[in-house]
């Protein structure tokens, strides 16, 4: 009320007018800092959470343990993670926020990288293929169709399918062999035949367990199902009476399966399928699946998105297309790439002579939707390549990135631009984020690393054609009779060998705008498909997150990101597997992909031009990501586990410091 409004009654009496309108503002409430695991959410930084439903939404529900299901392809439900208990329990109770860190398998300069429990990630107990029935190590168990009659002659190449995991022991098959005389086999790096229904003989040969033999299918509907009928729980290979009783003890586990791979050989439809095993090892360096000890956990990433080519097609090589940008995991470790897959979308070239900058979308998709119905869990619109822009696609995903500084034990943070992503931050090429993209839009992307084929791997090879790839054949694998240690076994009796290809899977990109039951071409993404077929199916496979693990431990960082150099550098990756553009769709009626079709001046763009392409509404496409690593022990039932691992304190302290 106005000092005007009142009577002065009095001589020598005043009243002043105190302002109470603007009142200081309290404090936030604090509340506690909880510390634990998470079936999802950012990793190793403190997050503020208003309530329990914010905390689903960003961490997961509660976990109260003892799960059954797949362990090694779904995760580590097996035991209770208490910090999720914590956290609901406090905020419901409504008093305050709570600030919740969710941790991943980390190393710190004290970490034990030489591989004993302090370290971060796994292996297996023993790697060395080399020393027979009791080796241990990862065998990857390779299909293909035979030639003819059940025979193999060499025409078709083994894919892997599925990669077993033996702690001290080995792995074989039991049947026929697939050449020119019926003999009965028990070996590894011999070519067998499936029986009558079409199933194989897998024999496991373990130090603790002896031998069992698992009867198998690679149709994955059959009751017989591989991931049916073996073990896929990690943690019931660790030391028997530790943390299961010794009965349940297993000596392997079924890791990665490739379902898209198998259906697309339509096993069966040309005679008799055939299979071979084969040790999964980088030459005599151990490096392998089997061997992921000292790796912290590290980001899933969608590879470098490229621009569209502006030269001359007959020049044209994606490989030295301008690369753009970036999208690398904010802290979620595996789960991104076993959960979402990233779609650029609504491409559209500039409508202005005032500015070269065209537009497009950014959008995360649920790895498991189809293209008919997507599932859309984030979107960023209206994105450009014009650092200048309030749309600059840096600003409206954010960069920031945070990394612990071991010597100084603060969080520090990096990047020009706040996080609007829950799951990714962008990384900017330095051309792109200095100059600007000009008139470059996403046009294709950098698929995920490669392991190195193996092609026609003659009998009479030698040693240094295995050296640098995963593939180990031969001399020290039970039940081998060849000497020479390189070819496949098709016949004991005389020693023949087959020529033989092994290949390693990659998904399917969509090679047709209308298969799949997309009747109309615009809502078409092209790059991967997660189709359980190329051309009829609407539903999608299952095993595409196994195709994009980190299977190689020498693609792990420091820094948690796999670079250019760190996917060239490693002696048995061929490098990223594809890359992908639309500058080699072809055609209209209907739309379809071929490599190589630009340059071969066939394309729709080398005819046409980017720009009616992106006019047609052909503008969308769908790439992974790859490469995550949550860096803890899988052998483990529960990380929080603070026994007796073994014989040094200090290891056993680290290993909860390092792997909550």
């Amino acid at each position: 009320m106005p000092v005007s409004s009142f009577k002065f009654v009095s001589p020598g009496v005043f009243i002043n007018e105190i302002d109470n309108s603007f009142i200081p503002q309290q404090a936030d409430a604090i509340g506690p800092v909880v510390i634990g695991r998470a079936t999802r959410g950012l990793a190793m930084q403190p997050i503020k959470v208003q309530s329990y439903s914010e905390f689903v939404e960003m961490f997961g529900d509660t976990v109260p343990g003892n799960a059954g299901g797949d362990v090694y392809r779904d995760g580590n439900f097996q035991s209770p993670m208490y910090g999720t208990y914590a956290a609901k329990a406090f905020l419901n109770a409504n008093v305050a926020p709570l600030t919740y860190v969710r941790l991943l398998g980390q190393q710190t300069t004290a970490g034990d990288t030489a591989g004993g429990d302090a370290a971060a990630g796994w292996k297996t107990t023993n790697i060395d293929l080399t020393n027979g029935a009791t080796a241990g190590g990862a065998y990857g168990l390779f299909i293909a169709n035979s030639s003819s009659n059940g025979e193999y002659t060499g025409s078709n190449p083994f894919q892997l399918a599925a990669v077993i995991y033996v702690q001290s022991g080995s792995v074989q098959l039991s049947g026929t062999l697939a050449g020119p005389s019926p003999e009965t086999v028990k070996a590894s790096s011999a070519i067998v035949e499936a029986d009558p229904a079409n199933e194989f003989k897998i024999v496991i040969n373990g130090a603790t367990n002896g031998e069992k033999v698992f009867s198998v299918s690679f149709v994955d509907t059959d009751t017989n199902y591989i991931r049916n009928v073996l073990n896929t729980n990690p943690q019931l290979a660790s030391t028997a009476g530790d943390f299961y009783p010794t009965t349940s003890y297993q000596d392997y586990w079924l890791g990665e399966t490739f379902e898209q791979e198998i259906l697309d050989l339509n096993l069966g439809s040309s005679g008799t399928p055939v299979a071979a095993v084969a040790g999964l090892v980088s030459g005599s360096s151990n490096y392998g699946p089997a061997n992921m000890k000292g790796v912290a956990s590290q980001e899933a990433i969608a590879g470098w998105f490229i621009g569209q080519d502006t030269g001359d097609a007959i020049n044209y090589d994606p490989a030295a297309a301008q690369k753009l940008f970036r999208l690398i995991g904010r802290g979620h470790g595996e789960w991104l790439h076993k959960n979402c897959k990233i779609s650029i979308a609504n491409i559209r070239p500039s409508t202005t002579t005032t500015s070269p900058y065209g537009t497009f979308s950014v959008l995360i998709r649920d790895i498991n939707d189809t293209d008919a119905n997507p599932v859309i869990l984030e979107r960023f619109d209206n994105c450009n390549l014009n650092p200048s822009s309030p749309n600059y696609v840096a600003k409206l995903i954010g960069d920031v990135e945070h990394r612990w500084d071991s010597s100084t034990l603060s969080l520090k943070k990096y990047g020009d631009y706040p996080n609007n992503s829950k799951y990714v931050r962008i990384e900017m090429d330095e051309t792109i984020d200095s100059a600007g993209g000009d008139a470059l839009l996403p046009f294709g992307y950098y698929g995920p690393p490669r392991f190195k084929n193996v092609v026609e791997l003659e009998a009479s090879g030698s040693d240094s054609e295995l050296d640098d790839r995963f593939v180990k054949l031969g001399t020290g694998l039970p039940g081998y009779t060849d000497t020479s240690g390189l070819s496949l076994t098709l016949s004991s009796s005389w020693g023949i060998a087959a020529t033989a290809s092994f290949s390693f899977p990659e998904v399917r990109l969509r090679t047709n705008g209308t298969a799949n039951g997309i009747a109309d071409q615009t809502k078409a993404y092209f790059g991967i498909s997660n189709y359980r077929n190329s051309t009829t199916s609407t539903s999608p496979a299952e095993g595409i997150s196994d195709t994009h693990r980190l299977l190689y431990s020498e693609l792990g960082t420091t820094a948690g990101v796999p670079s250019d150099t760190t996917v060239s550098a490693a002696s048995a990756i061929e490098g990223y597997s594809y890359i992908f553009t639309m500058d080699n769709i072809s055609g209209s009626s209907p739309y379809t992909y071929s490599s190589g079709s630009r340059t071969a001046g066939t394309s729709y763009t080398a005819v046409n031009g980017y720009q009616t392409l992106l006019n047609n509404r052909i503008d969308k496409f769908t790439a992974p990501f790859w490469g995550g690593f949550d860096g803890f022990d899988i052998l483990k039932p529960d990380p929080l586990y603070n026994g007796a691992m073994s014989t040094s304190a200090t290891e056993d302290n680290n290993y909860v410091y390092h792997k909550i």
